[in-house]
């Protein structure tokens, strides 16, 4: 049984009184503060208050209706008046000046419940910062964030996973050159983020980081990176990536999905695989060849790559996905590879330089090879 909490009304003397980081008048009400309460009550009302818009200074009231609170207040919580948990606050290792930076982990998760004006005075971290935990600044897919971070601690080394998911107004332009783990999702739809370097550090490009981001400036990523996940860099439109260093040996599904300014010339050698939807839409990709080591190229993997001007296929190369090279209007192949047992259907859709001979031989393994089924 939880012990009886009596909470202001709405428009009492004390709640309009009440200001942040003041004191609120005498009132003939009885009311049992927050620090009252054993510490299980107190995290479940800490739980409340995060749900809510936490800085009254432009509010016409002082009041804090909650919307979405947990079970066990329901009945009991319909407002809460400031001065009632301003201590609470402090307890918990809040901070009240807004302007001094964001710290501990539990202050960072509070950004969602912010205003507009409130996001967009945010804009830096505390200096001794090492890590950027999971979820801080991950906003809902309805309320993207206005988060205006300048620029991350020096001492940076980790970002976790969707650390900055839907940050939308962040517009970072370099990360510290200590950062060596980027996580999945972290980045993910900050479409105002404009990297124009990684850290050298850096030796995997997780799942889904970047997908999104449509200002990335990236011209080459770091030496040291073996590997780039599912959609890595999807829906980054004006990344124009020239090269992609020699140690990469694996590049997941709709990595450059997308990519619509990519000017990639050449593939790492040491790639085996080209995955399902890599390339889709990428109209600047300029590959002439493949890496030599390559057996499989998946469905969509390079649909509508408008600019790809292949003129051979690697010999060992046996199968080619569904509409893997459909409506690539440059492939200049001549020939196919001996090994080639597998097209898939719509594998050529739109491949209109491609001779004679070689369409009749597509369609010995195909005759759908250059037709779009449904």
């Amino acid at each position: 049984m939880l012990p009886s909490l009596t909470l202001l009304g709405i428009g009492s003397p004390a709640t309009k009184a009440a200001k942040f980081g003041g004191e609120a008048e005498e009132s003939s009400t009885t009311t049992d503060t927050i620090s009252k309460l054993p510490d299980d009550v107190q995290r479940a009302i800490v739980k409340i208050i995060t749900s809510i818009e936490v800085h009254p200074e432009e509010r016409d009231d002082e009041s804090f209706s909650i919307c979405e609170i947990n079970s066990t207040f329901r009945a009991i919580c319909k407002s809460l008046e400031i001065s009632s948990w301003r201590d609470l606050f402090i307890k918990f290792g809040w901070q009240l000046d807004w302007n001094t930076g964001l710290t501990p982990s539990e202050y960072f998760k509070m950004m969602n419940s912010l205003t507009v004006q409130e996001r967009k005075r945010v804009t830096s971290l505390k200096k001794n910062t090492e890590t950027i935990e999971p979820d801080l600044f991950d906003s809902p897919w309805n309320a993207p964030s206005l988060l205006a971070l300048k620029a991350l601690p020096p001492n940076i080394t980790e970002i976790s996973r969707r650390a900055f998911r839907q940050c939308r107004s962040l517009a970072l332009t370099e990360l510290p050159a200590g950062v060596t783990e980027i996580h999945e999702e972290a980045f993910m739809d900050c479409k105002s983020l404009m990297l124009k370097t990684l850290p050298e550090g850096i030796t995997e490009i997780e799942d889904y980081v970047f997908y999104g981001c449509t200002e990335l400036k990236l011209t080459a990523l770091p030496n040291g990176i073996t590997e780039v996940g599912v959609a890595a860099f999807a829906d980054c439109s004006n990344m124009i990536l020239e090269t992609l260093p020699e140690g990469i040996t694996e590049i997941g599904d709709s990595a450059f999905l997308g990519c619509a300014s990519l000017m990639l010339t050449t593939l790492p050698e040491g790639i085996t695989e080209i995955r399902d939807y890599v390339f889709w839409g990428c109209k600047e990709l300029k590959l002439t060849a493949l890496p030599k080591g390559i057996t499989e190229i998946g469905e969509t993997a390079f649909l509508s790559c408008t600019n790809l001007m292949l003129e051979t296929l690697p010999e060992g190369l046996h199968s080619i996905g569904k509409e893997a090279f459909a409506d690539c209007i440059g492939l200049q192949l001549t020939a196919l590879p001996a090994n080639l047992n597998y097209i898939g259907d719509g594998a050529f859709y739109g491949c209109i330089r491609l001779p004679v001979h070689l369409q009749n031989a597509i369609k010995h393994l195909n005759l759908h090879a250059f037709d779009i089924i449904d």
